[in-house]
């Protein structure tokens, strides 16, 4: 039976997290210790000759995710398909060769009672986003058993798999995919051997890092989202740790000229409000934002230089509205119109991530056009780009700079986190980031974009000294609370541990 709005407090399933730690070891022979009928199961050879995977090696995996599903909150759930399909062991984003036998094992765990079940959701033909996977999760048999296990997440191994991931068709803020879209297999060419070469390589750097949020007592965040499914404003905890800090890049529609950008690291999913807590090896950071990042690009394509801030317009177009208002409408509906393909959608894309904003849920198409025609009235330049769809390629440019600014300050050893077109680093290493930027954009793009820190805007031609003297005076020096520092010790004795071999993990926060 489907149980209200239970299973969208899910995520997808990771079978791409190993671990040989002693503590798992020990969870591992407490659950089978605990039914024998699950280890004579496990015992029998596997149906499928093409697997190479055994049914001990699948249950491990299961049962890591399931473990680390329940630590991050009790009343998560994890989506798996049962779909055979969805099983390929000759897969590059299998790297374990899990076979189609996870179904029936699953279908076995559930019967021995150490799986909660949530049935899949396939026939709302009028609302197929309502429709999704299987939901599982440990049952209170299963949890008694974790609660004595002392596995913790920085006791987690670091994912194996795949760092390049193309993707069907469009994806979703989490790099997912959205729709019935799938994952597709590709040959790799040189130029996918040098990105994942590459994100190999940042990934390595970040696991020898402490990454943290120092005013955290707990690590978790708590976030507001909008749940498009249940059209309703929404809270979720994000996992702030260790064990989900490795990125990889997703590429869209078949094509790696679309998308490109990065994912899967827990601070490009917070607030840029607790993003400046963020502390790396202890040390406070600062973060730089490329400022209007894809209309510059568009101008720099153009060659017109638009002014720092293009979507601050000089008179207010829709009665009521406020200046500071008006321009967070501008800017959403300029870049929902780069990134539809027509200004009806576009229009129709605004209401629909107006969120909690009632008033902008409830304007117009003519309030919209009426907008949008005063922002092209200061930059007609920009007017070939509305309903253009340009959007996905400007991501593919937006992540070759981030993925040369990431590759800059690999190669200095230099740590940075990045949020799209944002970067933060320790703050001692700021000119290192801001020339790292400069250079990226110009290998690019052709041209030194604006970037924007606290206010301040820079770029070449006007200078860095008196921007970073000014910008560098507000940067935020807190200190760093206790936990985080327990928490930092505890990463620096066991750092060095894990080897970096690659990165597939999906989100690990709740949604």
């Amino acid at each position: 039976m489907y149980i209200g709005n239970e299973a969208w407090h899910s995520r997808p399933l990771d079978v791409h997290r190993v671990s040989d730690h002693p503590e798992f070891n020990s969870l591992v022979a407490l659950v089978l210790d605990s039914s024998s009928a699950l280890v004579n199961y496990l015992s029998i050879p596997s149906r499928t000759k093409k697997s190479k995977s055994d049914g001990f090696k699948v249950f491990k995996a299961l049962l890591l995710d399931l473990y680390v599903c329940w630590l991050e909150d009790k009343n998560q759930w994890l989506g798996i398909s049962s779909n055979n399909n969805a099983w390929i062991t000759g897969s590059r984003y299998n790297k374990l060769f899990i076979s189609k036998n996870i179904v029936r094992l699953l279908l076995k765990l559930e019967s021995l009672g150490l799986l909660n079940v949530l049935p899949h959701r396939h026939s709302d033909i009028d609302r197929p986003h309502l429709n999704h996977s299987k939901r599982y999760k440990a049952s209170d048999k299963l949890q008694s058993l974790f609660l004595q296990s002392c596995l913790s997440f920085d006791d987690l191994g670091v994912p194996l798999g795949e760092v390049v991931v193309l993707r069907g068709g469009d994806v979703d803020a989490n790099g997912d995919a959205t729709g019935k879209t799938s994952t597709l297999e590709y040959e790799d060419t040189p130029a996918t051997v040098v990105m994942r070469a590459d994100v190999m390589a940042y990934n390595s750097l970040l696991a020898r890092h402490h990454i943290d949020i120092g005013s955290l007592t707990k690590p978790h965040v708590e976030i507001d989202y909008w749940d498009k499914n249940r059209r309703v404003n929404a809270k979720i905890n994000i996992m702030i740790g260790q064990h989900n800090k490795y990125v990889y890049r997703v590429f869209s529609r078949g094509s790696w000229d679309c998308h490109g950008r990065f994912y899967g690291a827990w601070w490009m999913r917070i607030s840029k409000a607790s993003r400046a807590d963020i502390v790396i090896d202890g040390c406070p950071t600062i973060e730089v934002d490329f400022k209007s990042m894809h209309i510059h690009l568009l101008a720099q394509e153009a060659g017109v230089l638009l002014p720092p801030d293009p979507y601050s317009l000089n008179r207010v177009y829709i009665e009521g509205l406020k200046r500071p208002e008006q321009r967070r409408w501008v800017k959403a509906l300029v870049l929902h119109c780069i990134n539809a393909k027509t200004l009806k959608s576009a229009f129709r894309a605004v209401r629909s991530d107006a969120g909690g904003d009632k008033l902008m849920r409830a304007v117009t198409d003519k309030q919209l056009k009426l907008l949008l025609d005063g922002f092209l009235a200061h930059h007609p330049s920009l007017q070939p780009h509305m309903g253009s769809d340009r959007g996905i390629t400007l991501m593919r440019k937006d992540s070759d700079i981030a993925a040369e600014v990431i590759r800059l300050l690999t190669l200095q050893g230099i740590p940075v986190l990045t949020v799209h077109d944002s970067f933060i680093v320790k703050s001692f290493h700021w000119v290192d980031l801001r020339c790292a930027m400069g250079m990226a954009s110009i290998r690019v793009a052709g041209r030194d974009l604006l970037a924007d820190q606290d206010g301040f805007v820079a770029c070449r031609e006007q200078g860095y000294e008196t921007y970073a003297l000014g910008a560098l005076k507000l940067n935020y020096w807190g200190r760093q609370c206790e936990m985080s520092s327990r928490r930092q010790e505890l990463f620096k004795r066991f750092a060095g541990r894990a080897v970096v071999t690659g990165l597939g993990s999906r989100r690990s926060s709740e949604g």
